[in-house]
């Protein structure tokens, strides 16, 4: 009977044992993972050998262009959001509410019948996509990605997006060293 508890014993601080190591290991890689992912020096040096902050203008730039020269409200009048109720009206009463709701939650595109249906009231009460309410002036239309890329190098330098870059990194991750302090 004393050699099975032997046994016994031996055999389960064996398995605390293993376990003890498999979990140290396990401790061990997670913490210098955190150390590593959490780190602000791993992210700048990502960003500078991607060249992000030189190549930010240039995106912003194409972003900018693309939406001045997007107006979804002149492609397809139906999913104009700022409409006048009588223009509203006349869509649901010539196509239907059902039909409309569905045009104008851009779930379907109109058929060429149905734009022909609704030009009547477009003529009758306005071209909601027609006004240049709420977009850029037209010099500023005109201006191409070139032009939007070098101003906005001129304005935020690469060096200085850097700066700014690294500074909300820092923050950021000194907000999570902070916060993981407080959870040991």
């Amino acid at each position: 009977m004393r050699k099975v508890l032997t046994f016994l014993s031996n055999t389960i601080a064996t398995i605390f044992a293993i376990l003890f190591v498999i979990t140290a290991v396990l401790v061990i890689f997670l913490f210098n993972i955190d150390r590593q992912m959490f780190s602000a020096d791993l992210y700048k040096s990502a960003l500078a050998e991607q060249q992000v902050y030189e190549r930010l203008p240039g995106i912003a730039a194409e972003l900018l262009t693309t939406n001045m020269t997007s107006n979804p409200c002149a492609q397809n009048p139906l999913l104009c959001e700022d409409i006048s109720p009588e223009l509203k009206a006349c869509y649901e009463q010539t196509l239907g509410n059902e039909k409309y709701v569905t045009l104008a939650s851009g779930k379907e595109k109109p058929t060429e019948a149905e734009m022909q249906a609704i030009q009547p009231c477009l003529d009758k009460y306005g071209n909601p996509g027609g006004g240049d309410q709420g977009r850029m002036p037209p010099f500023m239309q005109n201006l191409k990605a070139s032009d939007w890329e070098t101003i906005i190098s001129i304005l935020l330098p690469a060096n200085e997006l850097q700066t700014i870059a690294e500074n909300i990194l820092d923050q950021m991750l000194m907000v999570k060293r902070t916060a993981s302090a407080f959870r040991w």
